[in-house]
């Protein structure tokens, strides 16, 4: 009988889309151009979830939106990269 309970409180019901499901763009997302199903380890798939995740993400992240910039894309680059360091993000790459 504590069962459900107990698994409620160990793996909680999801109400929001993992990470690599969020996208500024929902009608139209934007592809994986390097990465592919092979991926070592991975446990996601690469395709966005559609419409219900669309949804979901709307519920959880309202305030999500494309930035409108007149920067060049290697400039956005650069400052996301800045800003991330500001935030003290780490490059996954550099382990």
């Amino acid at each position: 009988m504590l069962a459900p309970v107990i698994i409620s409180s160990v793996k909680p019901a999801q109400s929001f889309p993992l990470i690599h499901d969020i996208t500024t763009n929902t009608n139209n997302p934007p592809a994986f151009l390097v990465l592919d199903e092979s991926r070592k380890g991975a446990k996601n798939s690469l395709v966005y979830g559609g419409a219900e995740v669309a949804e979901m993400q709307k519920k959880a992240y309202a305030d999500i939106a494309p930035i409108q910039t007149s920067k060049t894309a290697q400039q956005a680059f650069s400052e996301s990269l800045r800003v991330a360091n500001e935030m003290g993000w780490e490059d996954s790459r550099s382990r």
